[in-house]
């Protein structure tokens, strides 16, 4: 009896956690919901990446992106920020399974106060969040992009009047309209 109750405390503490740091993360820009794995290796062999691309993930998730990148797209490195701590915890985890720990790095921050070292190291860029993040993004983020940068983009499109970046091209893949856009100013 007493290890049932033990159980149920445990079970309703994990439930809480995650709820929380659902909640959290859709307050900071963005709800956790990750894309389907049959999508995004498609989106990111779509996107081209070669041995040379340096691939930043703004709300990184549980990191499926940036260890797919570099895993089996032979991206150089991956960089990534999360701030709500389930995601962020689930993809240490898996940077570790993957031996992934020195190629892949994942930070528990806000995507909102990026250094201007990742811009200067990091070359894709992509970003799977909401259309009002990607409006700030647009604002706050993009400008400090170096020229030549590509954005891979599933379901939003950087907002109409944005003459920073060209769309290069736009594909449907699964549910998602993806987009690539380049840095031009």
């Amino acid at each position: 009896m007493v290890i049932l109750i033990a159980l149920d405390a445990i079970l309703i503490a994990v439930l809480i956690f995650l709820l929380a740091s659902l909640i959290y993360s859709q307050r900071a820009g963005a709800p956790y919901v990750p894309i389907e794995r049959k999508a995004m290796r498609r989106i990111l062999e779509w996107g081209n990446l070669s041995p040379q691309d340096v691939v930043f993930d703004f709300g990184s998730g549980d990191g499926r992106v940036l260890i797919e990148a570099v895993r089996r797209f032979g991206a150089r490195a991956g960089i990534g920020y999360e701030i709500s701590w389930w995601p962020y915890f689930k993809s240490k985890l898996l940077l570790k399974k993957n031996g992934l720990v020195g190629k892949v790095k994942v930070e528990r921050r806000s995507i909102f106060n990026i250094p201007e070292s990742i811009f200067s190291d990091a070359n894709v860029f992509y970003v799977y969040t909401s259309p009002e993040t990607m409006k700030r993004l647009a604002v706050t983020e993009f400008p400090k992009m170096k020229r030549g940068s590509k954005i891979i983009s599933p379901s939003f499109r950087i907002p109409d009047g944005d003459h920073n970046f060209h769309l290069v091209d736009s594909t449907d893949i699964g549910w998602h309209r993806v987009f690539i856009y380049e840095k031009i100013k």
